[in-house]
């Protein structure tokens, strides 16, 4: 008799593809799969057949594949258990899109942003998107072509009498072009029959940053998950031709625009940061088919070192892809590497001065020195400590990731 029971909260979906071999989507407590059409079949067998004898019969007869109960018994050890889909069994990997963000809070339920996107999905119909994408990188082109940025910004705003308020109106415009920004995703989520889940408010690292759940996406092909990706930035850009429209004839009255224009493209332009799990980031790996990007990066080196080794030895190893197909997975963990490289050597860096810092500012104190204050003082040292603190908050998360790693076993 069969010993395995599906759990009954999976959840399985067919995948827009470009290829002749269908692809599904598997979720399971927030996790998602991309299994083959063999899998599928076994794993809705095993939901209402008792006997893996039963199962082989009916996936030789009804779907002319050629399978016996040993084979059978293989794929669903080496290939369903470790999914998490079976009863008793837990898998230690594939964690669900948004699971990198911490302390999150939710700003939008599903059914609030249906009403707010809605009116919005005709902006990602393919001809409308491609003119207005046109348009608004040539207004850009325009707008920023003969302009003087340090002029316009030490005579506009710096010399504002009533800047405090001026600043307070930033940052509440800096908010809601956030929420324009997630609003894009959630827009061309929905756009392509698909629901976002919520957009909420969390933190990346210690960095505070908006979200928006789209892990259902998973279930739409390359091409419209990429334009998920990039629907973000794509609303971002109109906001901002709406702004330079404001202010170009209304210049002396909105002023304070301006610097939520550079702000609002600098940060369109910082989101395509591959490194980080921002929109760079999953625009590169729907484009290159490369799931869990971040760890097959941190992993390949390793993958690599032993293909080169078997090269000068009689055993080989066996790539599931040929060479060239793992490049873009190449250039990524080599990009990658050096980029952690450089924060590693930016954060010590900071580190070593402000510990400098903090002896020359408690020398001065206590040699009666008047270059620094003891409220200077007292402040620096805060700020010291607040980074001896996220130093020590990160070496530990890596400390107990690492224990933690060694210890997950997939039975």
């Amino acid at each position: 008799m069969n010993t395995y029971t599906v759990d009954s909260s999976i959840r399985l979906e067919k995948v827009e593809s470009d290829t002749e071999a269908p692809k599904y989507l598997l979720s399971h407590n927030g996790k998602r799969f991309y299994i083959g059409e063999l899998v599928y079949l076994i794993i809705m067998k095993l939901i209402r057949i008792d006997d893996l004898g039963v199962i082989c019969n009916e996936l030789n007869s009804q779907n002319n594949v050629r399978i016996s109960r040993e084979k059978l018994s293989e794929i669903i050890e080496q290939s369903i258990k470790p999914l998490g889909v079976i009863e008793g069994h837990k898998t230690g990997f594939q964690k669900s899109r948004m699971s990198y963000i911490f302390g999150a809070i939710t700003l939008m339920e599903e059914h609030t942003i249906m009403k707010v996107v809605s009116p919005l999905t005709f902006l990602f119909n393919k001809y409308i998107f491609s003119i207005i994408f046109a348009f608004v990188t040539v207004v850009h082109f325009i707008f920023f072509k003969d302009l003087l940025l340090n002029e316009i910004w030490e005579t506009r705003l710096s010399d504002s009498s009533d800047n405090l308020w001026i600043v307070g109106l930033l940052y509440i415009g800096f908010f809601l072009i956030l929420m324009c920004h997630e609003i894009g995703h959630a827009a061309a989520t929905f756009s392509y029959g698909v629901k976002p889940q919520k957009i909420g408010f969390g933190f990346y690292f210690l960095f505070p940053v908006f979200f928006t759940d789209v892990s259902n996406i998973w279930v739409l092909g390359k091409a419209k998950r990429i334009m998920v990706n990039i629907a973000g930035i794509y609303i971002q850009l109109i906001v901002n031709v709406i702004m330079m429209g404001i202010y170009h004839f209304y210049r002396t009255e909105c002023y304070y625009i301006f610097p939520l224009i550079i702000v609002n493209l600098g940060v369109a332009i910082y989101s395509l940061n591959p490194f980080f799990r921002y929109d760079g980031y999953w625009i590169y790996s729907d484009f290159f088919e490369i799931p869990n990007l971040k760890k097959q990066s941190s992993e390949y080196p390793k993958r690599l070192l032993k293909r080169i080794k078997s090269l000068f030895s009689s055993q080989l190893v066996v790539s599931p892809k040929p060479f060239w197909k793992e490049i873009p997975l190449l250039v990524y963990s080599f990009l990658n590497q050096l980029f952690w490289v450089y924060i590693l050597y930016f954060f010590i860096g900071v580190l070593i001065s402000t510990t400098r810092k903090v002896g020359y500012y408690y020398h001065n104190w206590l040699q009666g020195g008047n270059v620094y204050s003891l409220e200077d003082t007292i402040w620096f040292s805060f700020r010291a400590l607040f980074m001896y603190g996220v130093t020590v908050f990160f070496v530990a998360r890596y400390v107990v990731n690492y224990f933690k790693k060694g210890k997950v076993q997939v039975t």
